[in-house]
């Protein structure tokens, strides 16, 4: 079951979101209210870094050759 998701949490996700804007004024805005967002619940744009880097996690070089066969040369394969 999934529990429900804090609004200030969700606020944070959808301002996170908007930086993508390809719209400057857009991303800026987003910027502004994020931070005024984080300083709201009593946290800062660090408190958010620190989020991201311990909860996010990016496939590493290794990680996307796991559960592939190497091969043994560079020729391109031919389908059977």
């Amino acid at each position: 079951m999934q529990s429900a998701v804090n609004p200030t949490n969700r606020r944070i996700g959808q301002l996170v979101r908007m930086l993508a804007s390809d719209q400057p004024g857009e991303a800026a805005a987003a910027a502004g209210a994020l931070t005024r967002t984080l300083t709201a619940a009593g946290l800062d744009i660090h408190a958010l870094a620190q989020v991201v880097e311990t909860g996010l996690r990016v496939p590493g070089p290794t990680d996307s050759l796991q559960g592939r066969s190497t091969p043994t040369t560079y020729k391109p394969r031919r389908p059977d």
